[in-house]
């Protein structure tokens, strides 16, 4: 095994419903990309004595059957802590680092409670000792990816759909929106253009022009055939005097919220 990385460039670490990506700060991608699942031995049985064949992440899940799988988050909100930290445990051994002597910057969703980023600071600094640790908003990061600082960030996922104003790279928070997506196929794009119409009720007129500007695409249900296309017509249809609607969705799309936090933690 190749020694521990001491110091260097910041870790970036983000942990999507779907996916964990992760890798060093500077880089145009992430070193690793795995499913946000960890796979435990059924109840009942035992690898024996060592503990990191406890649990399976990544290929090994492919690899040891059977397993009782744990998906640690449901609508972007962590639900089983002990498969979360099994997750960073994981991450830090795979990208070599020692925590305690590296900076880390973690991706979160606006509508974590506070008291999921205290318990998660808790955990980073007190279990893995981190030397420093930053919190950073998905739709933030993702405006900072497809390079703007103004813009609307819709994230779409199976079982969550936000809304996210920011201008400057600081969030609107009066405005910001989380819904359950429709569950009715075909119902999606209506119900996001209106979602996005209310919002714009909610903020200054005179920045509409420049939040719709950049309208962009995140999350794994927007990747669907014709999705953005479809999108960009139909907001141009309800939002007529916005003469300058555009909707940013690059095939990465998915890697936009680790990419921007590459960027900014690079700066």
């Amino acid at each position: 095994m190749a020694a521990t990385r001491v110091g260097g460039p910041p870790v970036v670490i983000d942990i999507g419903t779907r996916f964990t990506m992760i890798g060093f700060a500077g880089e145009e991608s992430p070193r690793f990309v795995f499913p946000t699942v960890v796979g435990y031995p059924p109840m009942g049985t035992s690898t024996g004595n060592n503990l990191e064949a406890e649990y399976y992440i990544g290929q090994d899940l492919f690899d040891a059957k059977p397993l009782r799988l744990v998906c640690p988050l449901r609508g972007g909100l962590i639900e089983d802590w002990v498969a979360i930290e099994t997750i960073y445990a994981h991450a830090f051994r795979l990208l070599e680092v020692n925590p305690s002597r590296t900076h880390v910057l973690v991706t979160e969703n606006f509508f974590n409670p506070r008291e999921t980023k205290e318990r998660l600071t808790q955990m980073l600094f007190h279990q893995f000792g981190v030397g420093q640790l930053y919190h950073a908003q998905r739709s933030v990061l993702a405006l900072i990816a497809a390079q703007e600082r103004t813009g609307i960030v819709i994230d779409f996922e199976a079982d969550y759909l936000s809304i996210v104003p920011v201008y400057e790279e600081y969030t609107i928070p009066h405005a910001m929106q989380i819904h359950d997506p429709p569950t009715t196929t075909g119902l999606e794009i209506p119900f996001i253009v209106k979602q996005v119409g209310a919002l714009l009720d909610k903020v200054d007129s005179d920045i509409h022009h420049i939040l719709c500007n950049s309208v962009v695409l995140i999350g794994s249900s927007s990747t669907t055939s014709n999705f953005e296309t479809t999108l960009l017509e139909e907001l141009r249809k309800t939002n007529p005097t916005v003469k300058s609607l555009r909707v940013i969705a690059p095939p990465e799309r998915l890697y936009l919220p680790w990419r921007g936090g590459s960027i900014f933690g690079n700066r």
